[in-house]
């Protein structure tokens, strides 16, 4: 397992979807996901670790970083069930100000606050493994135009959500350990990445967030990897 920024996704998950967009111009080449849901990074109260779709589905989640239960808005402990009903769709498009990402979601945590981040790829990209292998992860920060500040979005209280975001080229909000390559996102990512992921995490409750925040790899007790979409060439 390497030390890249979310090794969280050792296995992992996904999900997005797709909106209507005005005024980015003409759009170009386009491109769809793979979803996954996160595997790797749940354990039960014993510590024993738990595939949240093969599961028993009442059981209860805990964030193997933190050692913590994973919990919804309202405190209660999320079950396995809950956490693998996530789904959805994404597309991801060239327009002139960059990669714009077109995200459908459904089988969230409701009223979950959740942040979007972006990792890149080089060739032969990432390997689900076993075991999971992010030696050629080259870059990662937060989705979208504003960074920290506007990588995130609410779940409505039925689990769902439409949201899209242009990610511009230019150098990414996070670092990547020593080892790795920091290199910037290209003018389209569709064209211009070999590999790239979109991971959704969901913020626990009272905990911070916003610019000062970085991805849960760092800050372990504030928010925990749900879904990943995965785009390949």
């Amino acid at each position: 397992m390497t030390k890249g920024l979310f090794p969280m996704i050792l296995m992992m998950a996904s999900l997005l979807a797709t909106t209507a967009f005005g005024g980015q111009g003409a759009a170009r080449p386009s491109d769809q996901a793979e979803f996954l849901i996160v595997e790797g990074l749940t354990v039960d109260a014993q510590g024993n670790t738990v595939i949240p779709a093969k599961a028993d589905p009442d059981t209860k989640l805990y964030y193997r970083r933190s050692g913590k239960p994973v919990l919804a808005p309202d405190g209660r402990t999320v079950t396995a069930a809950t956490f693998a009903a996530a789904a959805g769709t994404a597309e991801a498009t060239c327009v002139p100000s960059g990669t714009r990402v077109e995200l459908h979601l459904s089988g969230l945590i409701p009223d979950a606050m959740y942040r979007l981040w972006l990792i890149l790829f080089k060739e032969p990209g990432f390997d689900l493994g076993p075991p999971p292998d992010m030696s050629n992860a080259i870059g990662e920060g937060a989705l979208g135009e504003r960074g920290r500040s506007g990588n995130s979005f609410k779940a409505s209280p039925a689990g769902e959500a439409i949201i899209t975001l242009v990610q511009p080229p230019g150098p990414m909000s996070e670092k990547l350990p020593p080892g790795f390559a920091n290199e910037p996102a290209g003018a389209c990512l569709v064209t211009d990445a070999f590999e790239w992921h979109v991971v959704g995490a969901f913020q626990q409750p009272d905990q911070p967030s916003g610019p000062d925040v970085g991805p849960p790899l760092f800050f372990p007790e504030t928010a925990v990897e749900q879904f990943v979409f995965i785009f390949k060439k």
